[in-house]
C-alpha cells in the first residue's frame, strides 16, 4: 500500500511538474516589444517614457544576458529618474518573474550632428546656438569678448524648458567645471527669425489676441509670460481657429512651454473706434502714434467714429484732428479736466 502511495506521489509531481513546464513554455513565447530597455551602468535606460498598456522588454547589458518581458501596469516620476512597475512575462533566458517597481531614465539620441555653443552671459544664464535636446553635446564658454576661452564640453542629460542639466566630459583651458560633473544651466536661444504676426495670451492654454486674423503659412510669434516661441501657420479654421507648428521653442529667455503641433482659439483685436481724416495710420506725420494713441483713449472729440447725429441718431463721420491748428485755452481746459479725472469721456456739470 505504501509503494502504492508513493507511485501515486510520484505521478501527481510529475503531473504537477509537467504542467509547470507547459505553463513556462507557454510564457517562453517570444512576444515582440513595444519598447526596449536596457540595464547597463547600474539603470535601466529607456529610449521613451513609458506608459501603462506598453509591452517592454528588459535587457541587460547592452542587450545580452536577460530577456525579460514585462507588461506595464503602472508609471511615475519625472526627469532625470521615471519608474514604472509590471508583470513580468518569463521569456527564454529570464530570471525574473511576479511584478515590481524598477527605475529607469530616458535616453534619446541627439536628433542632429549641429554643434551646440553657449555663452555664459549672466550668473548661470547662457545663450546658446540652439535647442539643447538630450544627448547632444554642446560646448559652454565665457562671453566671447574675454580672452581666456573655458572651452568645456559637455553631454546634455536632460533638457526642460529653458534649463538643462549636463555631464561634463571635457575640460580644457580654463574650464571651470571638473569631468563628470554635473551643472544646471539656464538658456535661451535668440530668434533666427522675425514674426509677420504676434499673438499674446496670458496662459499656455490660450486664448490668443493676434494682432490681425492668422492665415496659412503666417510666422507667428507667440507671447505668453514674456517667453516667445515661434510657430508656422499649417490650418485656419474660420473664423478663429488655427493650427500651428512650433518651429522655435524655449526661446526669449526660455520660459515658452509649446512644443510640436497646436491648435490655438485666436482672435483679432476689436476694431479701432479712431480715424483722424486729415492723419492718416499709414502716412508721415511725425506725432500720428501719439495722436492716434492719445484719440484712442478717448480725451478727444476729434477723430472719433462712434459719433451720432443727436436728432437722427445716424452716425456721423469723424471730426478731422487738424494738428497744425493753433491751441487754445478752451481745448486745454478740457483736455486738462479730462486727464486729471482719467475719463476720455467726462462731461462737466453745467456751469453755477
Amino acid at each position: 500500500m505504501k509503494r502504492i502511495n508513493m507511485i501515486s506521489a510520484v505521478g501527481v509531481m510529475l503531473v504537477v511538474g509537467l504542467v509547470t513546464l507547459v505553463m513556462r513554455s507557454n510564457n517562453a513565447t517570444a512576444s515582440t516589444p513595444t519598447v526596449i530597455c536596457t540595464f547597463a551602468g547600474g539603470q535601466y535606460t529607456c529610449p521613451q517614457v513609458l506608459a501603462s498598456g506598453m509591452h517592454v522588454q528588459l535587457n541587460n547589458t547592452a542587450g545580452t544576458g536577460q530577456n525579460c518581458h514585462a507588461n506595464i501596469t503602472g508609471v511615475g516620476g519625472s526627469p532625470p529618474t521615471y519608474n514604472a512597475g509590471g508583470n513580468y512575462v518569463t521569456e527564454t533566458g529570464c530570471t525574473l518573474d511576479g511584478s515590481t517597481y524598477f527605475g529607469y531614465a530616458v535616453v534619446v539620441p541627439c536628433p542632429d550632428s549641429t554643434p551646440r555653443h553657449c555663452d555664459l552671459q549672466i550668473g548661470s544664464n547662457y545663450s546658446c546656438s540652439k535647442q539643447l535636446d538630450q544627448s547632444c553635446d554642446v560646448q559652454l564658454d565665457q562671453n566671447p569678448s574675454d580672452s581666456v576661452d573655458w572651452n568645456c564640453v559637455a553631454t546634455v542629460n536632460y533638457s526642460g524648458s529653458g534649463s538643462a542639466n549636463l555631464r561634463i566630459t571635457e575640460n580644457t583651458n580654463a574650464c571651470p567645471f571638473g569631468v563628470t560633473s554635473t551643472q544646471i544651466i539656464s538658456y535661451s536661444v535668440p530668434h533666427t527669425t522675425t514674426p509677420t504676426v504676434t499673438c499674446t495670451a496670458s496662459s499656455a492654454g490660450g486664448p490668443w489676441t493676434c494682432a490681425r486674423s492668422l492665415v496659412v503659412n503666417d510666422h507667428v510669434g507667440m507671447v505668453v509670460y514674456g517667453a516667445v516661441c515661434h510657430a508656422t501657420v499649417q490650418l485656419v479654421t474660420p473664423p478663429t481657429t488655427a493650427q500651428v507648428n512650433i518651429t522655435e521653442p524655449n526661446v526669449s529667455g526660455g520660459g515658452c512651454t509649446l512644443t510640436g503641433t497646436q491648435t490655438i482659439t485666436f482672435s483679432p483685436p476689436a476694431p479701432s473706434t479712431v480715424l483722424c481724416p486729415d492723419v492718416p495710420r499709414d502716412g508721415n506725420h511725425p506725432f500720428k502714434d501719439w495722436i492716434y494713441d492719445f484719440a484712442g483713449r478717448g480725451y478727444l472729440v476729434a477723430c472719433q467714429t462712434n459719433r451720432l447725429d443727436p436728432v437722427t441718431n445716424q452716425p456721423l463721420p469723424p471730426l478731422p484732428f487738424q494738428p497744425d491748428l493753433a491751441f487754445d485755452r478752451g481745448q486745454a481746459s478740457v483736455w486738462a479736466l479730462r486727464l486729471l479725472t482719467g475719463n476720455g469721456a467726462y462731461q462737466p456739470p453745467p456751469a453755477q
